[in-house]
Formats: structure tokens, C-alpha cells, sequence
């Protein structure tokens, strides 16, 4: 068994004092049971059992009765046939009936459909939470965008409806709603916001808000906790496959008033939540009245029929039903509530004040009231006027009608009107929509929505009229014949009814007449209906006698003038030629057409030429005066100007094109050619042909241009025949220069360098100089005896523009005739132990160059000795270092080498010894001997030599020290 929950957990002690509505309600005859249309309920407690009840929608093929859709579905085709087309709709609906319609004893103030965008995997919802957004902040900080929404989140059909339980403006208040979702598994939590000042949303720069207290309008209060200002509410939904919808009721007040306020007709709960702690405003729960009805709510428990226009299944798919809880309703007493707006005290419009004026649709991510929102639907417009308009469409009393009627301009359905007057008299009751009164006066019609609402009055009066008008024909005098004349009846904005010849009828004002005769109108004051009748008499034509006795009495007749001349279609000006005859009409022309208003005796026309001279000899002008005059005196003129004209240019025979050498005198005729046969038709005292030359630039290569002679023959009347003559040039002639003469250069030159080799010279040729081509070309041909040297066989090509040319061959030889460059090594001096090939020690030659060579090999050198020293190890050598290049150049230096002995020679002396006195120190057997001779230059010639220092009386008499 389904229970309902009406408020969260927190709140279930509260319960057990509520009349508990278990499977829906169908409260002020609205029906809340998870399903859409009128007279039946599929499921809760009314199932199969609820007739008459109203609902979202209306369908006769499954339940009639009484009750009636709320929603506008005049659109359902073309809804559907976009749904099934697949696009990804965004649609709003408004009430089917008028504001405060009353229906079956209950009031209906307003209701909305919204379909949102699909946000499934496929889709994008366009109104979606993008970042963390959640209920008690400013809609002005919501991130808001295009995203993919989780399919329990995603909202599809939202519905709202405020009615009245009554006629009355404080009859119980009613807000029903309905959520539809992708989804059909899981739990979703889901709000329904009413703003009580307008909202709106942008894609491009999000919601903005009017409400003054952090984007909303929070709920006032006197000292005695009166309401004296409504604001938004909130209805936060958790819609659960397992269980019925929870519902929790919440409305934006002050944080102070939470605390400190005791409300006269309701009871805070324990929550308050705003954007942030330090949030002066934010929503805050209201707790549910202990005793009577005040909420239901019911989801639906199988398949149930979708709107008309269908929905979408849990795939994303088209489907013209809801999926077993896809679909839930609910419905809450806001009198029960205690917050109906009916119950503000301060309220200038009386218990009919409904604040609300948009509502938005919601999904949040989990139960918590300020868990992040995930899908929106709207904002959609939610209100209802509450000022009744008492504007009066009224009518008159006249002759013609003694009663006039009064309605409402503006009638809305089910409202209270009453009509009194204080100088009039209305015929049947004063409270009817309607009311008819018989004498003339002032009406003041009183309209309010229901007892004890604001009213709006206004006020009408209702003149009487018996006024007969002055009925008068006008005509404007008419200059012309078979011209309809248009007859204007007086005075304007009247009725009128014309008669005339030939049975007719008009009833317009102004009407045109063309038959002769009397014409009549009748004039009807269009509020009296008064008439008055006047009469005018048209002519058969302006020279048509009147015959009196069909005058009107006042003689009133259209007068008739004709003063318009015939019209003729005149020839044209024509041109002839000057041998043609101006007395051939089929030449000049004639008049082709004539006519008259009055067509009667219509004239001949004729014509008078006189000659009026010529522009040039050969040519003559005539003036031809062509008159049409009808019987009434009108003339018509016209002057055809006819000219026998030299149109013919005279001719003459043009001399033949001609080619001529670039030397030749262009003005010299008797070479290019004169005119011949000068004539013209016209002229006899043609005279002779002139010419121009154009020239035409760069078409002749002879360095002369191609002229073109244009030769010109012009009669006295500027008639001029042209042709041209074309004169050419050729060259056979070459042009002829000096050689530069032969020369020989170093291979280090540049055999480019013209300054160095030389150019032509002495250039001549026949058309000129200044266009000719100078080229050259070089033949190298190596040289055997030496790779660097070689002879180019320079080739000089003189062209001039006609591609006559010479040529000369000049001779460069290049050849290497200098020797390579080193800087030979110093002189030196060294011991006699240096190896000679110590090139380390001795040196090698550097700075190695060469003019014309990078590669070639290093310097070689040979030896000589040139003398001894003053013994064996001394001598002196002369290094000749000698380099030579690829061409046979070759670079000879010299360098003297010393080497001497420059160092003692060594050895080791024998030891110290102590001998007897009587031993002789002579003998080197007994003293020693020095040992390890050594010389680094020679041992052969070592000679070891002593001296002897004696030292006598030490250590004692007798003894003696030697030092050797």
C-alpha cells in the first residue's frame, strides 16, 4: 500500500495531527493522481471513480463529463509533429479559459505547461546548472548553460495551477503541480519556485532577478505577525519509486523574522538556508497545520497516457505515454498553510491579491534543500490580473433606434458587474453583463473579480440624435467630353444611398456618372438615421442644348466646358538625305492618328512648309507647320522639322602599306605614297586628303616604330572618311665593333674583370646603337704543361634588335709565373749533441703561400757543411729550404746552423783517503783515480789533470792534508 509523506523526516511528529491523504486527492476538484486528463482518475483513491473532476488535459475518447483541461492545447499538432520530427523542443502553455473563470463553483486563476529541453547523451539541455547552484542563493550568481543531465535530473513536462476551492477571492487557495522526468528508476528531488516579482533568464548572461531582498521578495510581517507582504515560496518534492512524493513547504524571509517573529497563521520550522551563513535572507520551512487538508501528492504506478502531443520514454525516444514512474503530481493548500495571500492585512487589492508572477521547475542532486541543482524549466509566467476592466462599449438612441445596449469592452468571464445612473433609465436588471436602456444619460458600469476584490469603474454616456442632415450634391465643373463626373454627396461620414439613369445604384459618397440624366441621394444621419434627399442633373456633352424641365428645382447641374484641343499623333522630325524629295510623305511622314473629346466633325489636317536654310553645303532645313482644329474652335499645332542632310563622307583611294630602311624620310610622298580620287556626293569642290602618323611603339625592331598613317577627307558638313596606310621599317645591315686585343694576365686575376681584359669598341650600326645586345661567351682551353695556367678564347656577340649580328674572338692567356712565398727559419746556434733533423730545435719554414695554388706540398731542404770549429764536436751547416708550385715556380733560402760544445765535460773523483807519510801521494794506484769520463759532444779526447794543495802540521808533526 502507497502512503503519501507530506513533510521530511524532521517534521514527522507534525503528522499525526494532519488529515492524512492517502493515493492523490482530487481537492477543488482538480484531480491529483499521477494522471493528465479530465473525468476519470487512473490511479489513488479516486480510481475509476472520479467524474467531473478537472485535470491537465481533456481527451472525450477516455472519460467525459463536466470537468475540463486546463491547458491550452490549440498548438498540439504542430507540437507533436516536432516532437516525432525529433527536435529538442522548448515549449510554454497558457490557461485554456480565461483568469477567474469560474467553473462548477470553483475559481480558476491561472495555469502553465513548460516542456524542457532533453539533456540525455544524445541531446543537449540548453537550461541546465553547469557548477555548483543551489536553492537560498541569488539567481543571479546560478551558473547556468548547455549540458548533458543525469536522466533523473532531467526535466521534461512541468505543470502549475492556482484555483480557488470557491467563487470567492478567500476561498481555500490551491497550488497543484506536476514533475515528469527521463528517468524512471531512483529517487529525484525536484522544487517548484514561485517569484513574486518578475524573473527572467538569458542564455547569454544568466537569470536576473527583480525581487529587491538578494534576488527575491521575502515575506513581511507587523509587530503582531500579521502578513503584510507576500513573497516567493518554494515546494521541494522527493519522488521516490518506492513511496509517494515527500512534499516540504518553504517561503524567502528575513533571517530576523525567522528568529525573532512568531507568525499569526503559521508556524516556522527549524531550517533556514541562504547563500551563505552571513545571508541576511533565505528560505525557511513552515511547518504543516495540525488538523485538516493540506497536501497530496501521487506518482504514477504503471503506464499512463502522456500530453497530447506526447512526451519522451526513458531512452530519449518519442512515445505518447509515461513509463511506470516517470511521471508525479502534487497539490498543497496554501490557506491550510497559512500563507494564502488572501490573509495579507495590508494587501491594497483585497483578499483577490495572487503576488506570484513567474514560477520555475527544478532538480537537485540529492534530498538536501542546498544540495547542487542539476536541471531548470522556465522561468514561465504565473499570475493573475486582479483589477477587472470596467471599460463600456456603448450606443446611441436615435430616431431610428429608441433602445441602445451596454457591454463591457473588455468582458471577463465569471466577473461581477453592476451598472447604475443618476439622469438615465435601464430597462431589466442593474447586475447583468450586459444592459439596454431607453433615455439618454450617464452609465457608470462597476467590475470586480468576486465580493470583497478591488473594482475598477468607468463611465459612458448615451446622447440622444434626431438631427436631419443637409444633404447636398457637389460636381466639380468637368473641361472635357466622355469624362465620368464625379458627383460628391454632404455632408461626410453619413449614410448614403444614390439613384440615377439607367437603374443606378451607389453608396458611396463620391461617385463618378458619365450618362446624361438626374441623379438623386439620400443622406442618413448615421446616429439618428435622420435622412435628407438632393438631387443634381448631368448634360450629354458641353455643346449639348439643356432642356429646363429636367433641371432640379434649385437648377443644380454639372456644368460641362470642353476646351481641350484635338490631340493628334504629329510625325516625328525626320532626316533625309540631301538628294531625297521632301514632297514624298512615305519619306517625311504624316499624321498617323487624330482624335477629340468631342469627336464629332472631325477636322483634316494639312501642313505649310517654309525652307529655313541649311547647317552646311549640301544640306537644307524646312520647317513643316501641321494644324488639327476641332468644330469647337480648339487648334492643335505642331512643327515638323524636316532636314535633307550630307550624311555621306566623301572617299578617296588610300596609297599601298609600305616598308622603308630606318634611314628613309617619312615625309618624303613620293616614297610612301599620296591619296588618289578624291570625291563626294554631296560637295563638289571636295578638297584633298590630309594625314596623321600614331606611332605604334616597339612593334618594328629596326629601332624606328611602326607608324600608322591615318589619311583624312572632310566634306563642308563634317562628314569624314579615314583610312590608314601602314609604314614599316627593316633591317638587314649587322652592326660592327673593334675586338678588345689580345693579353695575358696572371692566374691570381679575374679574367672577368673587364676593366682588366678590355671591352669592344668603335660600335657601329645603321639603325643606332642604343638598342644593341653586347654579349660575350668564354672557351677555356687547358694548358698541359701546368694546370693552372690555361688560354680563354673570349667570343664577342653584337646583335641589334632585328637579330642582325657580329661576332670577334679575343685571346686571354693566364698563366702562374710567380713562385710560392715562405719565411725561411732564423739562424741559430746550438749544442753539438742536436740531432740535424731536429726540426723542432732548428726550425722550419712559415707564412708558406702561394698566387694562384692552396694545395702544394711543404718546403724540402739539403745540407752543406761550410766549416769546423776549433775542435772536433764544432761545425757550421747551410740549410738551403727550397718550395716549388704546380707550375714549376720554385722559392730557394738558406739558413746557418751552428753547433758547439757548450757544456763541461763530467766525472766522478776518487774517494778520500788517509795514507802513511812515507806513501807516495804520486801514485794514482795508491790515491785513485777519477772514473765515469763524460762529454756530450766527445769522450775520445777527455784528459784528467790534478793539482795537489797541501795543508802541513795537522793534525799533528810531522802530517800533512792534501786537497787535490
Amino acid at each position: 500500500m502507497r502512503r503519501i509523506v507530506f513533510l521530511a523526516i524532521l517534521l514527522a511528529s507534525q503528522l499525526a495531527y494532519a488529515q492524512q491523504i492517502e493515493y492523490g486527492c482530487s481537492e477543488a476538484n482538480f484531480g491529483v493522481d499521477a494522471d493528465l486528463y479530465t473525468n476519470s482518475s487512473v490511479f489513488g483513491q479516486n480510481a475509476n471513480n472520479a467524474p467531473n473532476t478537472d485535470d491537465w488535459f481533456s481527451n472525450p475518447s477516455i472519460s467525459t463529463g463536466l470537468g475540463i483541461g486546463v491547458i491550452d492545447v490549440t498548438q498540439a499538432v504542430s507540437l507533436q509533429q516536432g516532437l516525432q520530427a525529433g527536435q529538442n523542443l522548448q515549449v510554454i502553455l497558457g490557461m485554456s479559459v480565461p483568469f477567474n473563470t469560474i467553473h462548477q463553483g470553483v475559481r480558476f486563476l491561472d495555469a502553465i505547461y513548460g516542456r524542457d529541453f532533453y539533456g540525455g547523451s544524445q541531446a543537449t539541455d540548453l537550461t541546465s546548472f553547469t557548477q555548483a547552484s543551489k536553492n537560498g542563493e541569488d539567481p543571479a550568481i546560478w551558473d547556468t548553460g548547455p549540458a548533458n543531465v543525469v536522466p533523473k535530473n532531467d526535466l521534461i513536462d512541468c505543470y502549475a495551477h492556482l484555483r480557488r476551492d470557491g467563487t470567492n477571492g478567500d476561498d481555500d487557495l490551491w497550488l497543484f503541480g506536476g514533475f515528469s522526468r527521463i528517468s524512471n528508476t531512483g529517487d529525484s528531488y525536484l522544487d517548484m519556485e514561485l517569484y513574486a516579482e518578475d524573473i527572467y533568464y538569458d542564455p547569454n548572461t544568466g537569470f536576473s532577478s527583480a525581487g529587491p531582498d538578494e534576488g527575491h521578495t521575502s515575506w513581511k510581517f507587523d509587530g503582531a505577525g500579521n502578513i503584510i507582504q507576500a513573497g516567493d515560496i518554494v515546494v521541494t518534492v522527493h519522488y521516490s519509486t518506492t513511496g509517494a512524493p515527500e512534499l516540504e513547504l518553504r517561503i524567502w524571509v528575513a533571517r530576523n523574522d525567522w528568529q525573532n517573529t512568531n507568525a499569526a497563521t503559521f508556524t516556522f520550522g527549524n531550517e533556514f538556508d541562504g547563500g551563505s551563513n552571513a545571508s541576511q535572507f533565505g528560505y525557511a520551512d513552515i511547518l504543516p497545520p495540525v488538523n485538516g487538508i493540506y497536501a497530496c501528492g501521487l506518482g504514477n504506478m504503471s503506464t499512463s497516457f502522456a500530453p497530447p502531443w506526447g512526451t519522451l520514454d526513458p531512452g530519449g525516444n518519442y512515445s505518447l505515454s509515461y513509463e511506470k514512474n516517470q511521471l508525479a503530481e502534487i497539490g498543497l493548500n496554501l490557506n491550510a498553510f497559512g500563507i494564502d495571500p488572501a490573509l495579507n492585512l495590508h494587501t491594497e487589492n483585497g483578499p483577490c491579491t495572487i503576488p506570484f508572477s513567474s514560477v520555475i521547475f527544478k532538480a537537485r542532486a540529492s534530498n538536501s534543500f542546498t544540495a547542487q541543482l542539476k536541471d531548470f524549466a522556465g522561468p514561465y509566467p504565473f499570475d493573475v490580473p486582479t483589477l477587472i476592466p470596467a471599460q463600456i462599449t456603448g450606443d446611441t438612441i436615435s430616431c431610428a433606434q429608441s433602445i441602445a445596449t451596454l457591454t463591457p469592452s473588455i468582458l471577463t468571464a465569471d466577473a461581477l458587474y453592476t451598472w447604475t445612473t443618476q439622469d438615465g433609465n435601464i430597462i431589466g436588471p442593474t447586475d447583468s453583463v450586459a444592459i439596454d436602456v431607453d433615455a439618454p444619460g450617464t452609465y457608470t458600469l462597476i467590475a470586480t473579480s468576486a465580493p470583497g476584490c478591488l473594482a475598477d469603474s468607468s463611465s459612458f454616456y448615451v446622447p440622444a440624435f434626431y438631427a436631419y442632415p443637409d444633404a447636398n450634391i457637389s460636381a466639380d465643373t468637368i473641361f472635357d467630353c466622355g469624362v465620368d463626373a464625379v458627383l460628391t454627396a454632404s455632408p461626410a461620414n453619413h449614410i448614403y444611398e444614390w439613384s440615377g439613369p439607367l437603374n443606378f445604384y451607389s453608396t458611396d459618397q463620391i461617385i463618378s456618372a458619365l450618362e446624361q440624366g438626374v441623379y438623386i441621394v439620400t443622406v442618413t444621419d448615421p446616429v439618428s438615421e435622420c435622412s435628407a434627399i438632393d438631387s443634381i442633373y448631368l448634360p450629354g456633352g458641353p455643346c449639348v442644348p439643356i432642356d429646363s424641365s429636367l433641371l432640379p428645382v434649385d437648377e443644380n447641374m454639372v456644368v460641362l466646358i470642353d476646351d481641350e484641343i484635338p490631340t493628334a499623333v504629329f510625325p516625328a522630325d525626320v532626316t533625309l538625305y540631301c538628294t531625297d524629295d521632301i514632297s514624298d510623305i512615305s519619306l517625311t511622314g504624316e499624321i498617323s492618328w487624330v482624335s477629340d473629346n468631342c469627336p464629332e466633325n472631325m477636322p483634316v489636317p494639312f501642313y505649310v512648309d517654309i525652307a529655313a536654310g541649311g547647317d552646311c553645303l549640301g544640306s537644307l532645313r524646312y520647317n513643316r507647320f501641321w494644324y488639327v482644329r476641332d468644330f469647337c474652335g480648339n487648334l492643335a499645332f505642331h512643327s515638323q522639322v524636316i532636314n535633307l542632310v550630307d550624311t555621306l563622307p566623301p572617299y578617296f583611294t588610300t596609297p599601298p602599306d609600305i616598308t622603308l630602311d630606318c634611314t628613309d624620310d617619312i615625309n618624303d610622298l613620293t616614297n610612301m605614297g599620296d591619296v588618289l580620287d578624291e570625291g563626294d556626293d554631296c560637295d563638289g569642290t571636295i578638297g584633298e586628303a590630309s594625314y596623321q602618323d600614331s606611332i605604334a611603339i616597339g612593334t618594328s625592331c629596326t629601332g624606328n616604330d611602326v607608324i600608322y598613317r591615318k589619311w583624312s577627307l572632310s566634306d563642308a558638313c563634317g562628314n569624314e572618311y579615314s583610312d590608314f596606310q601602314v609604314i614599316s621599317f627593316e633591317d638587314n645591315i649587322a652592326p660592327a665593333f673593334s675586338t678588345p686585343n689580345d693579353i695575358t694576365i696572371g692566374c691570381a686575376e679575374n679574367p672577368s674583370d673587364l676593366t682588366l681584359t678590355g671591352v669592344i669598341s668603335d660600335t657601329t650600326d645603321n639603325c643606332g646603337t642604343a638598342s644593341l645586345s653586347v654579349i660575350y661567351t668564354d672557351q677555356i682551353i687547358a694548358d698541359p704543361s701546368c694546370i693552372l695556367n690555361y688560354t680563354i678564347n673570349r667570343t664577342w656577340l653584337v646583335t641589334d634588335e632585328c637579330g642582325n649580328f657580329t661576332n670577334g674572338v679575343q685571346t686571354i692567356t693566364v698563366q702562374d709565373t710567380i713562385a710560392p712565398l715562405f719565411d725561411v727559419p732564423d739562424a741559430i746556434t746550438v749544442s753539438c749533441e742536436t740531432l740535424v733533423t731536429n726540426l723542432l730545435i732548428l726550425g722550419t719554414p712559415q707564412n708558406i703561400s702561394d698566387n694562384c695554388q692552396s694545395n702544394f706540398g711543404t718546403p724540402t731542404y739539403r745540407d752543406s757543411l761550410i766549416g769546423n770549429g776549433p775542435c772536433d764536436a764544432t761545425r757550421t751547416i747551410l740549410r738551403t729550404w727550397q718550395l716549388s708550385d704546380a707550375c714549376g715556380n720554385t722559392n730557394t733560402q738558406t739558413q746557418l746552423i751552428d753547433f758547439e760544445d757548450l757544456s763541461n765535460p763530467t766525472f766522478t773523483p776518487p774517494a778520500n783517503i788517509t795514507i802513511e807519510c812515507d806513501e807516495d801521494i804520486n801514485d794514482l794506484n795508491l790515491t785513485g783515480n777519477v772514473f765515469d769520463e763524460l762529454d756530450n759532444c766527445s769522450d775520445t779526447s777527455l784528459q784528467a789533470t790534478y793539482t795537489d794543495n797541501v795543508t802541513v802540521g795537522t793534525p799533528c808533526n810531522g802530517s800533512s792534508i792534501i786537497q787535490r
